[in-house]
C-alpha cells in the first residue's frame, strides 16, 4: 500500500519517500501534484493498480490506464466492516441482517465487462 501526498508546497528538507509500518509514503515533488504521481504510478503498474480517490479526475485516468478504482467513502465503508469482523463473532442481530434471499427480484442486469472486472479486483480488499 502506498499514500501519495500533496509535497508542492513542502519544504526541501522532507524526503520524496518513506516506509513507515509497511506503508510506503510518497510526496510529490516541487511543482508536481500528487495527482500527477498517482497517475504515474497507475500507469506503470497498470491492472495490478488499485487507486482509492474520490477526485474524479484521478479515477478516470486511473482507469484509463487500466488500474481497478474504488471511491474514498467505499472504501472506508469497507475498512470500518473488516475492523467490525475482526472485533469478534458476530451478533445474532447481524447474522440476521446478512442471510440473503436467492429469490430473484425483476430481470438480472449484467455489469458491462470493465466494470466487472474493477469489481473483482477492489472485492479483495
Amino acid at each position: 500500500m502506498t499514500v501519495v501526498f500533496d509535497g508542492a508546497g513542502a519544504p526541501d528538507l522532507s524526503t520524496g519517500r518513506d516506509r513507515m509500518k509497511g506503508i510506503g509514503i510518497v510526496f510529490s515533488r516541487g511543482g508536481e501534484t500528487a495527482d500527477a504521481v498517482i497517475a504515474r504510478m497507475a500507469r506503470q503498474e497498470g491492472e495490478t493498480a488499485l487507486v482509492v480517490s474520490s477526485d474524479q479526475a484521478v479515477i478516470r485516468n486511473a482507469q484509463a490506464c487500466g488500474a481497478a478504482v474504488i471511491e474514498s467513502t467505499e472504501f472506508e465503508a469497507r475498512m470500518v466492516m473488516a475492523g467490525a469482523l475482526e472485533a469478534g463473532e458476530p451478533t445474532e442481530e447481524n447474522q440476521q441482517a446478512r442471510r440473503v434471499s436467492t429469490r430473484k427480484k425483476g430481470e438480472g442486469r449484467r455489469l458491462p465487462k470493465r466494470l466487472r472486472q474493477n469489481q473483482r479486483r477492489t472485492a479483495k480488499l
